[in-house]
């Protein structure tokens, strides 16, 4: 087992980014979310996934990918 200190380990940032198209794997029932009302009302998502729950969507750093 390897222990870390925590002041070892180096700090980093992600940017959670808005996505307006739907992924084409969503082709039923979704779930989406946005950063607040009115990007949702504009269409602007920063999670999706599908009701199945085989794909969910992130657009991290400025891709955009499958978290599953």
């Amino acid at each position: 087992m390897v222990y870390v200190q925590l002041d070892e380990v180096a700090p980093f940032e992600i940017s959670i980014d808005s996505f307006t198209e739907f992924p084409p794997e969503i082709d039923c029932c979704a779930c989406y979310f946005s950063k607040k009302f009115d990007a949702f009302n504009l269409g602007e998502y920063i999670y999706m996934d599908d009701f199945r729950v085989k794909f969910a969507f992130m657009k991290l750093d400025g891709e955009m990918r499958n978290l599953l």
